[in-house]
């Protein structure tokens, strides 16, 4: 029976106005984007006016049809993915591991690089057993500043695996 009062519903413009500028910001600052679901993607169009291809999370062809950036090796394709965050389970990383590992035959020089802090318990060390005898995938554990802007400038694609963030500052150093 409680009703929203004056103060509540200014409070609720404001977070409403601010929530649509910040996601706002992400197209802006982005080149390419891609929506988790086919909804997310049409209230991507109807609030941005921005047409979005859209994926499922756990599929594994999202980069069908993505070009590499050329470098020298065996086969001349070379792909670099980052993803920077806290090792927690709610970040994903071990949907990113898992989406990497099925790109092997197509990127077979790709790599994958893990940075993050707070590796500590269960799930740091499911994700260390996930990655365990994978040579293309690294984990960095709290890097300094200047590692974290080598890897940012040399990595291709910037990915993220978490559920509940929309818009971190990992997204503006990327």
């Amino acid at each position: 029976s409680w009703k929203p009062g004056v103060t509540s519903r200014i409070l609720n413009i404001f977070a409403d106005a601010f929530v649509y500028f910040r996601d706002g910001l992400k197209f802006l600052l982005c080149r390419k984007s891609v929506a988790i679901s086919a909804d997310n993607a049409k209230k991507i169009s109807k609030l941005f006016r921005r047409k979005v291809p859209y994926i499922y999370l756990g599929c594994d062809d999202f980069l069908s049809g993505f070009t590499p950036v050329i470098t020298s090796g065996d086969n001349g394709r070379s792909l670099k993915v980052l993803s920077v965050s806290r090792f927690v389970p709610y970040k994903g990383f071990h949907i990113l591991v898992e989406s990497f590992k099925s790109l092997e035959t197509e990127f077979p020089e790709a790599q994958l690089f893990l940075v993050g802090g707070q590796g500590r318990g269960k799930y740091f060390d499911y994700l260390k057993s996930l990655i365990k005898d994978d040579p293309r995938i690294t984990m960095i554990f709290n890097p300094s500043d200047e590692v974290l802007l080598g890897l940012y400038k040399s990595c291709d694609i910037y990915a993220s695996g978490t559920r509940w963030e929309g818009f971190g500052l990992p997204f503006l150093e990327a």
